[in-house]
């Protein structure tokens, strides 16, 4: 009788430990394309105003922009990554 009883626990811890996995697992997949998004739009608004932010100089201030969302991105990427392993 033990050892059925110790199989259920089990059991139950496994479904849980399941449960949380797959929630966090989908919350990050959500985060990844949040914060993709910012990427391309940022892309295209550099790409379609290439020639104002030339003339104004202020290619530093969009490289730094451009190297922060790509940072933001990477970071939940990255965590994403390590749990679908």
């Amino acid at each position: 009788m033990r050892m059925g009883q110790e199989t259920v626990h089990t059991t139950d811890n496994f479904v849980m430990f399941g449960l949380i996995i797959f929630s966090t697992a989908r919350e990050l997949a959500r985060m990844v394309g949040i914060r993709k998004a910012p990427i391309s739009n940022h892309f295209s608004e550099s790409i379609s105003g290439a020639a104002a932010i030339r003339c104004f100089n202020q290619e530093d201030r969009f490289l730094r922009r451009s190297l922060s969302v790509i940072d933001d991105y990477s970071r939940i990427a990255f965590h994403n990554s390590g749990t679908m392993e």
